[in-house]
């Protein structure tokens, strides 16, 4: 019996990452009394040596600074260095996407900008960890399906759609980015249907091609003829 495309597997995932994503405040929010653990490890006051707000931008908390951590304190410095990331992963401004300190100079991108679109915390790790799966899912389902059916595109769309908008209103850089991947897949989808296969097997794809091949191939030897007159060099056509 076949399964129905709604209860197949990526499209289940794709489901719990939206909601994942619409309860990630309250997943912060229930998380925050971790943050409040102050530590006393010298990495710990040394990643928190500069205060106010966007510190953990500016100073210390990006994983590009783990180099630095192992110079200055060694690997339990850089344990210490993880356990205080994890920390403040459950505050809601979270920790800074690597590098983004510098990404925000070049840009002149403000630091409450910077922390609202370049930061993750807790509620960000969830939906954009199931998306993940979600993706390695989908793409093997589409290399393993011969035809696609309108039901999938419709399906596809309207999960693409729904998980972009709690991105954006969740504030989830990951889940913003993977629309790239999403339309990608969606377009190989559709290149499988059969509305699609139809019209690549119709007359007028196969004349309309040969007409663009054949003018491309024109212009390609006048464009080598000029050059030759102008420059008295020969390309090769080979």
């Amino acid at each position: 019996m076949q399964v129905p495309r709604y209860l197949e597997a990526d499209h289940l995932i794709s489901l719990a990452t939206a909601a994942t994503a619409a309860v990630s405040t309250v997943i912060v929010d229930n998380l925050k009394y971790v943050n409040d653990v102050v530590g006393s490890a010298p990495v710990d006051k040394w990643m928190d040596s500069i205060s106010g707000v966007g510190h953990r931008i500016k100073h210390g908390h990006s994983l590009g600074d783990l180099s630095e951590v192992f110079d200055q304190f060694g690997l339990d410095g850089v344990l210490d260095y993880f356990n205080h990331l994890g920390k403040d992963l459950c505050s809601p401004h979270g920790i800074p996407l690597p590098f983004l300190n510098e990404i925000r100079q070049v840009f002149d991108v403000k630091v409450l900008d910077s922390i609202e679109w370049g930061c993750i915390n807790a509620g960000d790790i969830l939906p954009s960890g199931l998306s993940l799966v979600g993706m390695f899912k989908t793409f093997n389902r589409i290399k393993a399906t011969e035809k696609v059916s309108r039901q999938d595109i419709a399906i596809q769309t309207i999960t693409i759609t729904a998980n972009l908008a709690l991105g954006i209103g969740t504030t989830n850089p990951f889940m913003i980015s993977k629309v790239i991947f999403d339309v990608s897949m969606l377009a190989w989808s559709a290149g499988k249907t059969e509305e699609w296969q139809a019209f690549l097997e119709s007359q007028f794809f196969k004349s309309t091609s040969t007409s663009i091949f054949e003018f491309c191939t024109s212009l390609i030897e006048y464009l080598r003829t000029y050059w030759t007159s102008c420059t008295g060099v020969t390309l090769l056509t080979h």
